[in-house]
C-alpha cells in the first residue's frame, strides 16, 4: 500500500511531516523506512523539515524562552531526565530561578521514564507546531531549513 499517496495533497506534506515528528522513535523509522521506499526525496525533505529538541536547542535564547517557559515544571523534568548536560545548561538559561528552584524540586522526588522523555519531546514540539499555526512563532525566521511551503502538497 502506497503510504505517500495518502498526503500527496494540499497540506498533506505538513500532515505527514507532523504524523513523523510525533511518532515514537521505532515507528519513526518505521515511516522514514516506507516513505524511502516509495520517495528518497520526500524521506529526505522530512527529515530536514522535522522539528526535533537537538534542532530547537540551537535556537536562539529568546525564542527558547518563549517555546519552553509555557510548559509545566514536570514536563520540563521529564525533559532534563534523559537529555546531556550540555542541553540542560541552554534550557536552564531560559528558565527563572523560581523555575529553576521548583524543577530541582521536583526532580530530586520524582523519578522518569524513557517512555516520559520521548512524551515530553511530543508535547514541546506540539507546542511549537501551535505556535506556529497561531503565528506566534516564524520557523522561516528562526530556521529557515525548518520553513515549508504550501506547494511542497503536490
Amino acid at each position: 500500500m502506497a503510504v505517500l499517496s495518502q498526503f500527496q495533497r494540499e497540506g498533506g506534506f505538513r500532515q505527514l511531516l507532523q504524523l513523523v515528528e510525533m511518532s515514537d522513535p521505532i515507528k519513526q523509522k518505521n515511516l522514514f523506512h516506507l516513505i524511502a521506499l516509495e520517495d528518497p526525496g520526500w524521506a529526505h525533505l522530512i527529515r530536514v523539515k522535522m522539528l526535533t529538541l537537538d534542532k530547537v536547542l540551537l535556537w536562539p535564547p529568546a525564542t527558547l524562552v518563549q517555546v519552553i517557559s509555557p510548559l509545566p515544571i514536570p514536563l520540563l523534568a521529564q525533559l532534563y531526565s534523559q537529555i546531556t548536560d550540555e542541553q540542560r545548561r541552554i534550557l536552564d538559561q531560559c528558565l527563572t530561578d523560581r523555575a529553576k528552584r521548583e524543577l530541582k524540586e521536583f526532580r530530586d522526588t520524582h523519578a522518569a521514564e524513557a517512555v516520559e522523555f520521548w512524551a515530553a519531546q511530543v508535547k514541546l514540539l506540539q507546542g511549537i507546531r501551535e505556535m506556529e499555526s497561531l503565528g506566534l512563532l516564524s520557523l522561516a525566521q528562526i530556521d529557515p531549513a525548518l520553513a515549508w511551503e504550501q506547494k511542497l502538497a503536490a
